[in-house]
């Protein structure tokens, strides 16, 4: 099969999750942004420095990669690329900075002299380069010897000095000429901790921004704000937080995602995966998109993915074909696009579709698209409380929009009355739904017997008192390798645990808060049902560590577990029962008893952390 590229971009088949290169097709409608971009970095005063802000999977990789593949084109461009997240992601997200530094001086091929003050000087200063201050072993400290004992001068000097070393660099680099130019690319600053993201910018600013120099961040806004305010106290609603982002950002750059041509891209896309699609019915594949998953490049691919999975069994049953007379082939392909995102984006109510079959009609529908009644009438209060919206009144609104333009696509030709559903419309709709389960992340949950309301009360209380845990331990938690509880539910069932990863140097295990009546299964072991309902804490240790944390327990906890039980997960320190039916306001009581024990656990392992 050729090999076909796209905006996604789709080699054989499926769409990959990686940003445009150079000869990728653009079908977004941004080139004139990229074209412009290019020109002001070609053309700008330096040093400058342009940040291109939007969400994850916005395509600001994308754009980045085609900028800098128009502006290499230039023989008095030197574009230098660094990825902070592949850095991190291999445990070197504490030497960042130092790694970026270090990174450029190589680029650079700066002098020896310049690397031993980026050495000497991530180890002395806390305030710049906290993360490798006390590393003064080995090589390192013979390097932060000879860079900061040669002469007599302070840290302020070796700063001045290192800034002269990389400017000179950068001279030697690009040459003479007012066009000649470093374009230094820094990608997915975004997906670092925030509090790193503006400890990388502050380094960033001091060292680096040096004339002859263009810098290109895909750098949001939001996470330099929360960065700010993690590390600083400075929120974003107060001038010192965006001071801070225009004294180092130049020009800000929002990603055009309102100019993005959605038609299109969509109708690229459809064809690239062989969907019969007309013209007429674009604006409705369109709309489906904006009142569901929304238009962020990331997610259509993973849509676009599953809608050609879809399509390969599809094709393999034979549902396409048209020869019943009923609904066409390309009436059916809309109608999966419009379950699938149904499926992405209201998975609860898809499952509540599934599972109520019967109700499907036109009286059922006409609720769906009004929406006063969709927010009043009692017939609908478990969709109501499926979507969530007593925490979020908008998503009615949106959902409402979403099912007025999927109940017009289930209108078939072959039908002359368009404002009622036949029975042949709900057949063809009913047997889509189904069909279309095989790509749900929950379809396994339809034929179960899962209470969904249930799991939804017991998320919302791992919810409460996870958030409760992570506030009143913020401090403690740090401390612990800069982790947090989480909620985790297994998909098939009810059941919910509150999750704390401990990972500090070669000390790895898991302190679980679970309760329900199949918590066994719900945290990954042989499934166990129990009669009564029950609260327990877990510590999910291997057994390679279990024999010294069972002795840190019964020495440190004799009051919390005074008798440890070991299970297939690990260590049970303590577990209350409770009836057989669930109860939630005592089950809130109880969950609240063993977070209170973890209120007594957490302080502890942080006193004693070394010796585990």
């Amino acid at each position: 099969m050729a090999n076909n590229d796209i905006g996604g971009v789709m080699t054989n088949l499926g769409l990959r999750d990686i940003p445009l290169g150079g000869d990728d097709k653009e079908s977004l409608g941004i080139s004139d942004y990229i074209l412009s971009l290019s020109e002001f970095i070609q053309q700008c005063e330096t040093p400058m420095t342009i940040a291109l802000q939007g969400d994850w999977g916005s395509g600001k990789t994308s754009m980045m990669n085609l900028i800098k593949n128009n502006v290499e084109k230039n023989k008095n461009i030197h574009p230098i690329w660094f990825n902070t997240w592949l850095f991190s992601q291999f445990g070197m997200e504490d030497d960042l900075s130092i790694s970026l530094l270090s990174s450029f001086a190589d680029k650079l091929q700066a002098d020896d002299n310049v690397k031993k003050l980026i050495t000497g000087i991530s180890l002395v200063s806390k305030r710049f380069l906290p993360s490798i201050a006390g590393a003064f072993a080995g090589d390192l400290g013979k390097n932060l010897a000879e860079a900061m004992t040669a002469s007599n001068t302070d840290i302020a000097q070796q700063i001045v000095k290192l800034k002269e070393g990389i400017e000179k660099s950068v001279k030697n680099k690009i040459g003479s000429g007012n066009n000649n130019r470093l374009v230094l690319f820094i990608d997915d600053l975004d997906r670092l901790l925030p509090e790193k993201a503006v400890e990388l910018l502050e380094v960033f600013k001091l060292f680096m921004d040096v004339p002859g120099c263009v810098y290109v961040l895909a750098c949001d806004y939001q996470v330099v704000s929360q960065g700010l305010k993690k590390k600083f106290g400075v929120g974003s609603d107060e001038l010192k937080g965006k001071s801070f982002f225009d004294k180092i950002i130049q020009l800000p750059f929002s990603m055009p995602l309102g100019q993005y041509k959605i038609g299109n891209y969509i109708e690229d896309l459809l064809g690239r995966i062989g969907f019969e699609c007309r013209k007429e019915n674009i604006d409705t594949y369109v709309e489906m998109v904006t009142y569901s998953v929304g238009f962020n490049p990331r997610t259509m691919k993973r849509l676009f993915n599953s809608l050609l999975l879809l399509k390969l069994v599809a094709d393999k049953k034979k549902m396409f074909d048209d020869s019943d007379g009923v609904a066409t082939k390309s009436e059916k392909q809309i109608i999966l696009f419009g379950a699938l995102c149904l499926q992405t984006a209201y998975e609860p109510v898809y499952r509540y579709l599934q599972k109520n079959q019967d109700k499907i009609d036109q009286a059922f529908f006409e609720g769906l698209i009004d929406e006063e009644k969709l927010q009043t009438d009692s017939g609908y209060a478990e969709i109501r409380k499926e979507l969530n919206s007593d925490k979020d009144t908008s998503i009615i609104k949106k959902f409402s929009a979403f099912m007025d333009v999927f109940y017009k696509s289930i209108q078939l030709q072959s039908d002359n009355d368009n404002k009622k559903l036949s029975k042949e419309e709900v057949n063809t709709l009913i047997e889509i739904i189904s069909f279309s389960s095989l790509t749900s992340t929950e379809a396994s949950t339809v034929k179960t017997n899962v209470d969904s309301a249930l799991r939804n009360v017991n998320r919302d209380i791992a919810k409460t008192f996870a958030n409760r845990l992570n506030s009143k331990h913020e401090g403690n938690l740090k401390k612990l390798g800069e982790n947090k509880f989480i909620v985790y539910q297994a998909r098939q069932s009810s059941d919910a645990g509150i999750v704390l990863w401990v990972t500090k140097g070669k000390t790895r295990f898991n302190i679980v808060v679970a309760f329900g009546k199949d918590i066994d299964n719900t945290l990954g072991a042989k499934k166990n049902v129990n009669s009564n309902y029950y609260v327990a804490i877990h510590v999910l240790v291997n057994k390679a560590s279990k024999i010294k944390m069972t002795q840190w327990i019964e020495q440190n906890l004799p009051d919390i577990s005074p008798n440890i039980e070991e299970t297939d997960l690990g260590l049970l320190l303590y577990k209350k029962e409770f009836g057989n039916e669930q109860s939630d306001e005592e089950l809130r009581s109880e969950v609240d008893v063993a977070c209170e024990r973890l209120d007594t656990i957490i302080p502890k392992l942080v006193n004693s952390m070394e010796t585990i």
